[in-house]
């Protein structure tokens, strides 16, 4: 499926349920084009597209390990990186986060509203 067709499939604003579902229906890798779009869902604070992105990058694990270091790296969007720690990550194996290590216990030098520093804590004590 081309990009343009898949950029059509995704949902208008943060309510839109049905065009999330439409999309993520097609499964990876069909979806691996508007994948950062995707993950960029990751960061509306609980909307009911975001639900619905976090189950799909629960379980999608690997083929996210860039999008996911890149968003733990970086020294913007806490909000979305309290979703990774919280929701998605949890779900991913041992030898998939192991990837993220060096990301997590950076997280874990620092101190933010969002807790980031212990989420990352948390996660890497119960894979360990």
């Amino acid at each position: 499926m081309e990009k343009s067709e898949l950029t059509r499939l995704l949902p208008k604003n943060s309510s839109d349920v049905d065009g999330a579902r439409a999309v993520l229906a097609l499964g990876y890798p069909t979806v691996a084009p508007v994948l950062k779009t995707l993950f960029q869902w990751l960061e509306t604070s609980g909307s009911d597209v975001e639900l619905l992105m976090r189950s799909f990058f629960a379980s999608l694990g690997e083929p996210a390990i860039e999008l996911v270091a890149e968003a733990l790296s970086s020294p913007s969007k806490p909000a979305r990186k309290a979703a990774l720690l919280q929701h998605v990550l949890p779900s991913w194996p041992r030898e998939v986060l192991a990837h993220i290590e060096p990301q997590l216990k950076a997280l874990i030098q620092g101190y933010d509203y969002y807790g980031l520093d212990a989420w990352a804590l948390k996660l890497l004590i119960d894979k360990d």
